[in-house]
């Protein structure tokens, strides 16, 4: 479970969407919750920022921060800490999650640039493949709930889809998902997918061939089926159990989990083929860029087994290469509350 969540804010209202979730989460376990915030200096602006300025901008921050952090402090076992940064914000949210061995980020798919036809900020974006940590990614789009916190207020999930593909890496949600449809009192719904095996083919089937493909279609079936009501023994609450068929997995997913009117997606990182080179499985990386509903993500592989991509090994070239930056980068306030 969770020992660790860290919420990322820079003040806009989408952006504090994602604490009702927060609060949903600690149900379930007694994580130590850290609201960060990254002041970021426009380097775009033609109008330098002057010292006094800044410090002004810096003290609205934390008070905004402090606010928030008190109105948690009424809901949350132990109090949350408020931490504010200087620096590039997806940089300084990476490099706090990482060293502070967070377990889970919190995070809206917009803040502070708005709503836009980008299923996902660029900021957002930045955060989720590169942290190497558990993820909740909020729909800014979709919350309908207030992000006032007081006493006795919370989010509700009334129906958790997860979505399996009968290996080990996608069962190591089951436990959070129990919990979490425990404590809230939700449906929990257990979905697999199976669509006819792709052949290889310039010419039409042949008789032969087609009843081939019949035959394993039907097989991978009834296999779906068997897993599940093995499945239903290990799982409390008793889940509801939906074998799909469809031409393409990410597709009948998602055409499932909007018709069921899901409130919380809990995924694996990766499924079946567990590829080290990538952060995430092909099928995760489709809900992050496309899915419509709040989105979990729990990492099933270390950082330091990632294969960092050739970008990031160039830009390390290049940082070894540039003397220590000078400037407010690195400086942090630390607030308890």
């Amino acid at each position: 479970m969770f020992g660790k969540i860290v919420a990322p804010l820079d003040g806009s209202a989408l952006a504090a969407g994602v604490i009702p979730h927060v609060v949903a989460l600690t149900k379930v376990t007694d994580a130590q919750v850290t609201l960060l915030r990254v002041m970021v200096r426009e380097a775009t602006s033609s109008v330098a920022v002057s010292p006094v300025e800044w410090q002004l901008q810096k003290t609205e921050a934390q008070a905004y921060l402090d606010e928030m952090g008190n109105r948690l402090a009424q809901v949350l076992v132990t109090p949350p800490e408020t931490i504010l940064l200087e620096g590039r914000a997806a940089d300084r949210i990476i490099e706090y999650a990482q060293q502070h061995h967070c377990d889970l980020v919190v995070l809206s798919s917009h803040g502070q640039s708005g709503l836009h036809g980008w299923n996902v900020s660029s900021i957002a974006q930045k955060v989720i493949h590169r942290v190497g940590k558990s993820i909740l990614l909020v729909r800014a789009y979709q919350m309908a709930t207030t992000t006032q916190v007081r006493e006795g207020d919370g989010l509700r999930y009334r129906r958790l889809v997860v979505p399996l593909d009968g290996s080990p890496r996608a069962e190591h949600v089951l436990p959070v998902a129990s919990a979490l449809a425990e404590a809230h009192g939700a449906e929990l719904l257990l979905v697999h997918v199976v669509t006819r095996p792709t052949m290889l083919q310039r010419m039409p089937l042949t008789a032969e061939e087609s009843t081939l493909a019949d035959h394993l279609f039907e097989r991978n079936q009834a296999q779906a089926h068997k897993y599940f009501e093995q499945l239903r023994f290990r799982v409390q609450p008793e889940p509801q159990t939906h074998v799909i068929t469809g031409e393409n997995v990410a597709a009948a997913l998602h055409k499932f989990i909007g018709q069921q009117e899901t409130d919380l997606v809990i995924m694996s990182a990766h499924g079946h083929s567990g590829q080290h080179q990538w952060p995430y499985g092909s099928l995760v990386t489709g809900f992050v860029d496309y899915g419509a509903t709040s989105l979990l993500i729990l990492q099933d592989m270390a950082s330091d087994v990632m294969e960092p991509t050739a970008a990031e090994l160039a830009a390390e070239a290049i940082r070894r290469q540039l003397p220590r930056a000078e400037g407010g980068d690195e400086h942090t306030i630390h607030h308890a509350m």
